[in-house]
């Protein structure tokens, strides 16, 4: 699944914890290409793929800004 996904969308390709996403999807659905339509629905309509842009540079920003309200908390 995750290889097809990167051939459909070689602009974000496979990248570094696309497994959660997929093997959670696989896991409720129980069929590969059930799972493979919904990720690519959640990946463009849910906007997930700008998780997964520059360098996941969004989970390193959202980290930060977690990591400073634990801080201020």
């Amino acid at each position: 699944m995750l290889v097809c996904y990167s051939e459909f969308d070689p602009e974000i390709g496979y990248t570094q914890g696309m497994n959660f996403v997929a093997a959670l999807l696989y896991l409720a659905v129980g069929d590969e290409v059930i799972a493979f339509t919904i990720m690519t629905r959640v990946m463009f309509e849910l906007q997930w793929r700008e998780v997964y842009k520059d360098q996941l540079i969004m989970v390193v920003n959202l980290t930060k800004k977690i990591k400073a309200w634990l801080i201020k908390e």
